[in-house]
């Protein structure tokens, strides 16, 4: 990782206030698939659940880093992107700087396709 990006992060994390409402109060939370194993993402799916059978947190939102390709009229660009629940914007108090957020009929969780032979 180069210098400037880690200084990037470390500046972000620690000694600048996080850009929201109320940054004391936000918590990571990681599924486990066991004691031993690594914390690992959760699904959508488990993170509705999280969300229906919560009584201690005011807002449960899901989140995942990845990277798009993002087109423009002078080529493609790689970019990093966040992939986010209707509830994201409104836990971190943050409002778009352009256009709107996402609304609950917008947060679910796609069917698989199937294939019936």
């Amino acid at each position: 990782m180069p210098v400037r990006r880690l200084f990037s992060v470390v500046e972000s994390t620690l000694l600048r206030r996080l850009p929201f409402r109320t940054p004391d109060r936000i918590a990571f939370l990681w599924a486990s698939p066991d004691r031993n194993a690594r914390s690992a993402g959760a699904s959508f799916v488990e993170v509705q659940d999280w969300a229906r059978l919560n009584r201690t947190f005011e807002n449960v939102a899901i989140y995942d880093e990845t990277s798009l390709n993002l087109l423009t009229p002078q080529g493609a660009e790689r970019i990093d992107a966040e992939m986010v629940s209707a509830s994201y914007f409104p836990m971190l108090g943050a409002s778009a700087a352009l256009g709107r957020t996402f609304s609950d009929d917008e947060d679910r969780c796609l069917p698989t396709p199937t294939r019936s032979s």
